[in-house]
């Protein structure tokens, strides 16, 4: 996967040293988008940060740094002791490299994270950024139970995942971003799949997540109220296909009344 070279970001810095705005994301990408975006994905401990004389994790914004000390750096190289790999070839430690920049993650020595990371094929090196979903391991729940099912899930390792909506708008796009504008709450959503039902409830988000499923036709449905012992149908039921190992992103429309 070709990615910008990090030294051009360096030299344009020396050459015209001036405050520079914040990282701006487009958005976070789902758990299901990034991995499947990733060459690379591993938990790992931090060994070091080099150029050692940039690292200060008192400086966190760029501008605080001054151009002797960004003078002729690439970006940060941080290498970490790799304790699990979820994508890519086991390996004992691993290079990652983040741009000089605002956008570049400010990797803590002898903190752990959970790693995305893609490879940069001019430079032949593997770099990660705030704009994915790399975090420090303690708050990466929500990305390692999908990590954890398609690891060691077998036949039983795809997601079913989704968000419900009060508006349709959101239909259109949120099945690539991690996000909804319009997030409906208190809906409870059903799937069906040879003869077993399983349940779970929207979060304040709108997100919903069913893991552990194996492939096959998924019959969906979304209730409000305290279904099954009471409630009512807040969304036609409707089937979904669930391919090995495969992830469904699913964004459901509910009726009015049903926030």
């Amino acid at each position: 996967m070709h990615k910008p070279a990090l030294t051009s970001l360096a030299f344009l810095l020396v050459l015209t040293w001036q405050p520079v705005f914040a990282c701006k994301c487009a958005a976070s990408a789902s758990v299901c988008n990034a991995v499947a975006a990733s060459d690379v994905i591993f938990i790992g401990a931090v060994e070091s940060v080099e150029p050692r004389s940039l690292y200060d994790p008192t400086k966190r914004r760029l501008w605080e740094l001054t151009q002797e000390e960004i003078k002729g750096a690439e970006g940060w190289r941080t290498r970490f002791k790799v304790k699990e790999t979820f994508r890519g070839a086991p390996v004992s430690s691993v290079e990652v490299w983040s741009e000089l920049s605002d956008c570049g993650f400010a990797f803590q020595i002898g903190e752990t994270y959970l790693v995305y990371a893609s490879r940069n094929e001019t430079e032949h090196r593997l770099e990660t950024s705030v704009c994915s979903r790399t975090c420090r391991l303690s708050d990466a729940g929500a990305d390692l139970a999908y990590l954890f099912f398609l690891k060691h899930g077998g036949a039983e390792s795809g997601r079913l995942t989704g968000f419900v909506t009060s508006d349709r708008l959101d239909v259109d796009t949120a099945r690539f971003w991690d996000f909804i504008h319009h997030p409906a709450r208190n809906i409870l959503l059903e799937i069906e799949f040879d003869k077993s039902v399983r349940y779970t409830s929207a979060d304040q988000q709108g997100r919903f997540t069913f893991d552990g499923l194996p492939a096959g036709d998924y019959r969906i449905s979304a209730f409000r109220g305290s279904y099954p012992e009471q409630g009512s149908m807040a969304a036609a039921p409707r089937t979904v296909h669930l391919k090995p190992n495969g992830c469904v992103n699913e964004v459901i429309l509910v009726q009015p009344g049903s926030h």
